[in-house]
């Protein structure tokens, strides 16, 4: 999947190497259930990352609870975490809002007419 998502921001004209991150959070274990996130496991790495990169997007899956995979919900936990404390921190201040891009995947089912945005 990460192969597919560097296409696609390649596609945007984005250098996936040097303006994509991928992450794989603690609590995916490829398991049925997986844990719930943790700050010191899961949310503090990411906010790290973002410190140092200064992101102007974040982009994640936006699945309902019990809508796909437990992991997209748990995984919107963390990044949700992880931005509340990127905006309170000193790297943000004075930087141009942090914008989160949210998507629906292939496991929310909905009719096309619905889309706001279609490639």
């Amino acid at each position: 999947r990460e192969f597919e998502c560097d296409l696609l921001w390649g596609y945007h004209g984005f250098v996936p190497s040097e303006s994509v991150s991928h992450l794989r959070m603690g609590f995916y274990k490829g398991e049925m259930f997986t844990e719930d996130p943790t700050i010191s496991r899961d949310v503090l790495p990411l906010f790290e990352l973002m410190k140092q990169k200064a992101p102007h997007y974040v982009t994640v899956a936006l699945d309902p609870e019990g809508s796909g995979p437990d992991t997209h919900y748990k995984v919107l936990q963390a990044v949700s975490a992880a931005c509340k404390l990127y905006s309170e921190c000193e790297e943000a201040r004075g930087k141009e809002g942090l914008k989160i891009w949210g998507y629906r995947n292939v496991w929310f089912r909905f009719h096309p007419t619905e889309a706001k945005i279609m490639y």
